[in-house]
């Protein structure tokens, strides 16, 4: 039990990792292109019913640059699990029982 305890607390622990090197790289990013800090969101339940936010509404919103990075990479090892899956893994479902 304590390697599944320790696979659990290295899982963790790359992820918090991994956020914290996409964070810093976003940030780092967007200090070197000089683009400014985005609005806080504001939840739909949360927004006024009165029109007031109307050119909140009208806004634009871009995709930064590591969003872009992040959904090339994530359509990139999604199609090569699928060429692998399809051509090169091993059946997992033996030929079958022989007839001999």
């Amino acid at each position: 039990m304590s390697a599944v305890f320790l696979v659990t607390v290295v899982l963790v622990a790359a992820c918090l990792a991994l956020i914290w090197v996409l964070g810093w790289a976003s940030n780092t990013y967007d200090a070197i292109t000089g683009k400014p800090q985005t609005v806080r969101r504001h939840v739909p339940w949360l927004r006024s019913m009165r029109a007031e936010r109307v050119n909140y509404e009208r806004e634009k919103h871009e995709v930064t640059a590591l969003e872009r990075m992040l959904v090339i990479l994530v359509a990139l090892v999604v199609v090569a699990f699928e060429v692998w899956f399809f051509f090169y893994s091993p059946s997992p479902i033996g030929p079958g029982p022989s007839k001999d």
